[in-house]
């Protein structure tokens, strides 16, 4: 239950680095190197050259939005998402959206979603942390406590399919509105993706946080979008996938 997304970022950042430390760069320009590398494993996860771009600027160089390191970092996303849009299908990874936002009031509902979300992205990071420690005490074979994670999360799956793999299609599927999920089945697909996720991470599978923080954003703020719609008239809330692709953005801003 986690995504290939972190991996990718890792490998990215780590092909820079190595390029790095062979031609003696200085530290900065070393710097500059794992943030592009990062920036093109984001872009062409999610062939999102910005959402690369931004990530490295604010994660790997801590916000600083020098010139430099802009155009650098920039160069090497675009290059990065232009070719694996030459090599693959060059559809987004949602499938083209369309969404209405309803009216200006309808801002104080998103603002009132972030602050929903906000704890949620804090238990998140929480759950993770605890289930490390949880598992880092269990005194097992490192295969046979992978094993048990995985038993843990395929039993779960039993009755949740939904939050097996990075779930993009889940995604996909509730941001264009092809699912009847009721609002408690969709919080509830939220909050068991979170707990295993955090089982999976722990337990030793390799994957990473970026694809499971998406599903539980999308799933949470597609909740709150059924709660609002269902209570306020239809031309003051806009339509319920925006809410969810809100949900996702919150998520990610909080947990990353």
């Amino acid at each position: 239950s986690v995504g290939p997304e972190a991996p990718g970022v890792v490998i990215g950042a780590n092909i820079g680095s190595f390029f790095g430390q062979r031609l003696r760069l200085s530290e900065e320009r070393l710097r500059l190197l794992v943030a592009a590398g990062a920036a093109s494993a984001i872009a062409a996860a999610f062939r999102a050259p910005i959402a690369g771009v931004f990530f490295s600027l604010e994660v790997i160089l801590n916000r600083e939005f020098s010139t430099q390191s802009f155009s650098v970092v920039v160069l090497a996303a675009v290059i990065s998402s232009v070719f694996m849009q030459a090599v693959t299908d060059a559809a987004p990874v949602f499938g083209r959206l369309n969404f209405t936002l309803g009216s200006p009031a309808d801002i104080v509902l998103y603002a009132a979603l972030g602050l929903l979300l906000a704890p949620v992205a804090v238990a998140f990071i929480h759950v993770v942390h605890w289930q490390h420690d949880l598992w880092h005490r269990l005194r097992l074979w490192r295969p046979v406590k992978t094993a048990l994670a995985g038993a843990l999360v395929g039993l779960v799956a039993i009755a949740f399919p939904q939050i097996m793999g990075p779930g993009r299609e889940v995604m996909a599927d509730t941001l264009n509105g092809r699912t009847d999920y009721v609002l408690g089945f969709l919080l509830a697909l939220g909050l068991v993706k979170l707990l295993m996720t955090a089982v999976s991470m722990a337990g030793g599978f390799v994957g990473g946080i970026f694809a499971p923080t998406l599903f539980v954003g999308t799933m949470l703020g597609s909740a709150f979008g059924r709660l609002v719609t269902s209570i306020l008239p239809a031309g003051l809330t806009g339509s319920p996938q925006a809410y969810a692709i809100a949900g996702m953005a919150a998520m990610m801003a909080g947990v990353v």
